[in-house]
């Protein structure tokens, strides 16, 4: 570098791109530190990207080996966020390369305008929360039948995405950085806002319904345990995550450091799918995820039930994850004869009431 500086000030031809660069439009008082907030957000941005893509990928790969046979539905959820994620992360890299090389120096590029990437962003990162949390949802539903509930989160995670399109809209159609920074804040909140509280709903509900299963096998109610946790924990972190990038952007909207946690929220969104997903597969090596309800057949006990009166009480499916219950039922010798004389007195009464 300093026998190219030399050379610009002996020759006077075109000077090499390093000499170029060593004289690029940025103003020589501009102290670099400046630019912590613009470019080094989105530096750090990409890096912690990456690693969650890897993360994520690395569970898709576990997810489709592990699980051939899944619902198109589940696949198509699955095949969606990763999709998504790969768009989202493309964007972010473009953004690093368009501030620190084809336009590094460029002060007019980095502060004046709102680029397509950043675009690409909102929308990805939007569809991202979107898509988990509907599949979340419907697997919610599908287990309880909770119609109400599970259509008062699908409006609150709708609200957010409509958040996030309007957040879009507003910073397509602005002229400058600024004034897309200054008009979209009610936006952003609208979109954060509601992707926090529906992780936040999803997990008081499922723990809600994981509480009410109870179990007399240690080991099953372990398990119920560690899928308690396991809900708090992933609704946890995308929250934790989405109210960070939301006070950063209000509290600080003429820079990028709220991209450093917005742009890998979508991946935790994936990695947060495909982990309940995978999941089952430690609950089937545990047990308890078996598909055939033990009170449809087999077994030493009366009408199906096992050796010790083991009588299967259903089969629920939470966020992917089956689990099996199982009840024991202890009827001694004159409890039996006590409901069988109930049961034909109801039967004389229901007879004499058809004749009637």
């Amino acid at each position: 570098q300093n026998s190219c500086l030399r050379r610009v000030v002996i020759d006077k031809s075109t000077p090499s791109p390093l000499c170029s660069f060593a004289h690029s439009s940025l103003p020589p008082a501009a102290p670099l530190k400046m630019f912590d907030k613009v470019i080094g957000a989105i530096l750090f941005a990409s890096w912690a990207n990456g690693m969650l893509f890897i993360v994520g990928g690395m569970q898709a790969y576990k997810y489709f080996a592990n699980f051939p046979n899944d619902h198109w539905a589940t696949k198509a959820a699955v095949w969606c966020a990763v999709t998504v994620d790969v768009v989202s992360i493309m964007a972010n890299y473009a953004q690093a390369y368009l501030y620190m090389i084809t336009h590094w120096g460029d002060l007019e590029y980095l502060f004046a305008s709102v680029y397509w990437p950043m675009y690409l962003y909102v929308l990805t990162t939007g569809l991202s929360a979107f898509i988990v949390q509907n599949y979340l949802i419907f697997r919610y539903w599908r287990a309880t039948k909770y119609a109400i509930v599970c259509v008062v989160i699908w409006f609150i995670s709708a609200t957010g995405l409509v958040g996030a399109l309007l957040t879009l809209v507003v910073i397509i159609q602005s002229t400058s950085n600024e004034a897309a920074r200054s008009t979209t804040s009610t936006m952003v909140i609208i979109w954060l806002v509601g992707a926090t509280a529906a992780d936040v709903a999803l997990a008081i509900a499922l723990v809600f319904q994981l509480r009410k299963m109870q179990s007399a096998f240690t080991a099953t109610q372990s398990i119920l345990h560690r899928l308690i946790r396991s809900a708090i924990q992933t609704g946890t972190i995308t929250s934790v995550m989405a109210v960070i990038t939301m006070v950063l952007f209000l509290a600080d909207n003429n820079s990028n450091v709220t991209l450093s946690f917005g742009y890998p929220l979508g991946r935790v969104y994936t990695i947060t799918l495909l982990y309940n997903l995978n999941m089952r597969k430690e609950m089937r090596g545990a047990g308890i995820s078996r598909t055939r309800d033990t009170s449809s057949g087999g077994g030493n006990g009366p009408h199906g039930h096992g050796p010790s009166g083991e009588r299967g009480i259903g089969l629920e499916s939470l966020g992917g994850i089956h689990i099996h219950r199982t009840a024991i039922v202890k009827i001694d010798d004159s409890d039996v004869h006590k409901a069988k004389t109930e049961i034909d007195q109801a039967s004389v009464r229901t007879q004499k009431e058809d004749k009637f």
